[in-house]
């Protein structure tokens, strides 16, 4: 069977200038999926063993963004693939619906895990003010807390442009510590 449209397809019109740039406004809040490459992050932290193929994980830092933009979390995967996925960042249109972080909460940290790793990783929650909410983790190999009210590490987005997820599936586990994917 071969499948024919009724009639012409609508022509892409050259002046509408945002068609396919691949950034997409909520209504005054920009996203961008950037992909992941040496590039575009940098290894942050490391285990040697656990999860898939008992071959450990990494944590990325987003970097070199695209200008204005800022990250939302930071990117995880097993070690036993290449290094492929993708992170959203963000900007503001009316300079409202990103604000800094009043203050980071220590969630957790491998210090006392007996495996292989690059040093311990401390895993920060953004504190947010009132109206918005933390879409990511910060994380650091330092149990320093990092500087809050800066966006140069991550960013509260306006509550009305979040929504509740749900972890997709393990990503890393070992010693009754696990890592999900969302």
């Amino acid at each position: 069977t071969i499948f024919k449209f009724q009639g012409p397809l609508p022509p892409i019109l050259p002046h509408e200038v945002h068609f396919g740039k691949g950034t997409i406004d909520l209504g005054g809040l920009e996203v961008k999926q950037v992909s992941i490459s040496n590039t575009t992050a940098k290894r942050v932290w490391r285990t040697y063993e656990g999860g898939r193929d008992s071959m450990g994980f990494s944590i990325f830092e987003p970097i070199n963004l695209p200008p204005n933009f800022f990250k939302l979390g930071f990117y995880a995967q097993p070690n036993n693939q290449k290094l492929f996925g993708s992170i959203l960042v963000a900007r503001s249109v009316n300079l409202s619906n990103l604000l800094p972080p009043e203050d980071y909460l220590e969630v957790g940290n491998t210090a006392s895990l007996n495996i292989k790793q690059d040093g311990p990783a401390y895993v920060w929650q953004p504190v947010c003010h009132n109206g918005y909410q933390a879409v990511g983790m910060f994380v650091t190999t330092s149990p320093e807390k990092p500087l809050p009210l800066t966006q140069q590490y991550t960013s509260c987005v306006r509550s009305e442009f979040t929504e509740a997820s749900e972890a997709d599936g393990l990503l890393w586990g070992i010693n009754g510590v696990s890592v999900f994917k969302l």
